[in-house]
């Protein structure tokens, strides 16, 4: 063959090869995106596929083939095929620095054996020998092995995207990312919002509805909903005060006031009409707007309307009867507790009523709870009393709020209260030489009788302070369920003086929620045997300090010596272990065992969590007796030597022994 012959057979050669390849780029399929989302979704296709070894998928997987097929189909992206390869080719990194989609790596003995995808919180998913499953990297099994991460591939942040949703209430959308901006427009209840979760401002997502357009929170709950919401709140409505009511001049807070709605009186309110969430207000030719909430505001039915018109009423209380309708107005006078005075309901200012008693009058709130009874109390005010100060008391030098202060009363102090003796509703307090005037309410200022303020018992350990003064130092500490002296009439700054021994100190003056005023110990005495409700941590010796003697598991049992203590501490012993814990029986122990014994109907799986699809928490063999703890939304907690298995309570899987 000549040269020119053989020139043209290689161009033609050529010419066919490019003929063969597809220049179509628009057919062509792009590669996933390396995103997490990506990976997750993919690994999660296959949770329940059976394990074979040396399986590559799509129906049956072993560890590796297993990794590699979610990375090469949920992400394309490449990696070797053995649980050893995938390892030599990662990056390592610490389990501080693992992310979501890092592989997680196992070692039996002899080498890297297995390998599962890291999806959080100390969880992995992975194929085993009971197929693919999510597991927990800390149950008893997996940390026994785990070797340590790798990272095969940097993954891309997922862009959320746009999603429409649906208000579940009035949405206040915003001017700007910024709680202090002003509103844009309200987004009604049931209204749909194309929420783009990839614009943000200071973690507040943009929102758009029609051509309005704004920022709101980007929290999904309680704020909307994936499907459309039924509003319930159209149309227009007859409703009834449940107090006065100030309607506003517009759907605006800081709006000047319209009118006042009173109690009980009749609306008629237009939830179709709306300014910034407030709906439309209107009673004859007075109208304005309103919160658009009914509760707690609002009636649905017509309420009883009794304190209408004039009502002979008595003050329940020394009730200040001002000058005008107006909060900020003078006194005109007191009206005594249990004092009649005519009250005109339909005589008012700005929600207040008219009151008249004798030849004084006046105007007061126009509720009629918790202000007046229809009825005469009985008088227990009268005479003179000992009473005991709930709180420390303010004694002025006269019958008024703005008196100053004659002298304070200390909390738990007697004082001989005369309450036949008042000026403007309050009465007269003697202590010694010392007196001024007091409210006239024994409660919730006053004890009838003297309260009990000596021995009492700490419900948790308490600081004791070297001096009544909370920036002091600490110079003892009451434990949990052990007694104290304490002494309410040795004050500092509110603060009681408190004993233990030769130990003393300052403490809060308040028996709740500190102090228990009965022996909870009474029966804590000798050894028990109890059960430990969590893991405690057993301590060498009788002090918060002391180092650890070793972990009593949850559930497992101990003897407890409530006669053997060190500074409120008692004995544990469990065999040849022994050391110190807290001298409380709550929230520590249970008195009776919490385990109740099952065994085993068939093999079973036990998942470290209440639900389907969690991972494994450990297994048990046909006949093997488990303890279960207790039962949870159609689960059983099960004690598995030292871990914590759920089990459906189905009948199927245990039978009490």
């Amino acid at each position: 063959m000549n040269k020119i012959s053989k020139f043209f057979v290689v161009l033609l050669v050529v010419i066919i090869a490019f003929a063969n390849v597809n220049w179509n780029t628009e057919n062509a399929s792009a590669a996933p995106a390396k995103t997490y989302e990506n990976l997750y979704n993919e690994a999660k296709k296959h949770i329940g596929k059976s394990y074979t070894w040396g399986g590559n998928g799509p129906s049956t997987f072993d560890c590796s083939g297993y990794t590699k097929y979610v990375f090469q189909n949920g992400i394309g992206f490449s990696i070797p095929r053995t649980s050893g390869g995938q390892y030599s080719a990662s990056t390592k990194i610490s389990r501080s620095q693992a992310k979501k989609g890092d592989l997680v790596f196992f070692d039996y003995g002899s080498g890297i054996a297995h390998v599962g995808i890291y999806i959080g919180n100390n969880q992995m998913i992975n194929a085993q020998d009971n197929g693919v499953m999510i597991d927990n990297l800390n149950n008893s099994f997996w940390s026994k092995y785990i070797v340590g991460f790798g990272r095969m591939t940097n993954l891309e942040e997922a862009t959320k995207g746009k999603e429409t949703l649906y208000a579940k209430n009035d949405l206040y959308i915003l001017k700007s990312g910024n709680w202090n901006s002003g509103t844009a427009f309200t987004l009604t209840k049931g209204s749909a919002a194309v929420i783009d979760f990839d614009r943000v401002q200071n973690g507040f997502v943009h929102v758009k509805s029609g051509t309005q357009e704004g920022w709101y929170s980007g929290a999904m709950d309680p704020y909307w909903s994936e499907t459309k919401v039924v509003n319930d709140k159209k149309g227009k409505k007859w409703l009834y005060a449940k107090n006065d009511l100030y309607i506003l001049k517009s759907g605006n807070w800081s709006s000047g006031s319209s009118f006042t709605l009173k109690k009980y009186y009749a609306a008629l309110v237009d939830f179709d009409r709306t300014q910034n969430g407030f709906v439309h207000v209107q009673v004859g030719e007075q109208e304005g707007w309103y919160s658009g909430a009914i509760e707690p505001y609002w009636y649905e039915e017509k309420p009883n309307t009794e304190s209408k018109g004039k009502m002979t009423l008595y003050a329940k209380n020394d009730l200040y009867i001002l000058k005008t309708g107006d909060w900020n107005s003078q006194s005109a006078f007191t009206l005594k507790a249990n004092t009649p005075a005519v009250v005109d309901f339909g005589r008012t200012q700005n929600g207040f009523v008219y009151v008249k008693s004798g030849t004084q009058e006046g105007w007061y709130s126009g509720a009629m709870e918790p202000y007046w009874s229809e009825t005469k109390l009985a008088s227990e005010k009268k005479g003179k009393k000992w009473l005991y100060a709930k709180n420390d008391l303010f004694i002025l030098k006269s019958g008024d709020w703005n008196s100053e202060s004659s002298f304070t009363l200390k909390k738990y102090y007697a004082a001989l209260v005369d309450f036949d003796r008042t000026q403007n509703g309050f009465v007269h307090v003697q202590v010694g030489e010392q007196e001024g005037w007091y409210s006239g309410a024994i409660d919730p200022y006053w004890y009838e009788e003297k309260p009990n303020v000596r021995t009492l018992y700490a419900k948790n350990d308490l600081y004791i302070l070297k001096n009544g003064d909370w920036s002091s130092q600490v110079v003892f500490t009451v434990k949990a369920n052990t007694s104290a002296i304490v002494d309410f009439e040795r004050t500092q700054n509110g603060f009681v003086y408190v004993k233990v021994g030769n130990q003393e100190g300052w403490y809060s003056g308040a028996i709740d929620p500190y102090w228990l005023t009965e022996n909870p110990n009474v029966n804590l005495k000798g050894k028990k045997t109890l059960y430990a409700k969590n893991d405690l941590h057993i301590l060498k010796s009788g002090s918060w300090d002391g180092e650890l003697s070793f972990t009593l598991k949850a559930y497992y049992a101990a003897i407890v010596d409530f006669d053997r203590t060190q500074n409120g501490f008692v004995h544990i012993q469990v065999g040849n272990q022994e050391g110190w814990y807290s001298g409380a029986i709550d929230p520590y122990w249970y008195t009776v065992n919490p385990n109740a014994a099952y065994l085993c109907m068939k093999d079973v799986i036990f998942r470290d969590a209440p639900q389907w699809g969690t991972g494994q928490a450990g297994s048990r063999k046909q006949g093997e007796q488990v303890n279960v703890v207790s039962k949870e939304n159609g689960w059983l907690k099960v004690s598995l030597s030292g871990d914590i298995g759920y089990l459906p309570d189905d009948g199927q899987h245990l039978q009490k022994k």
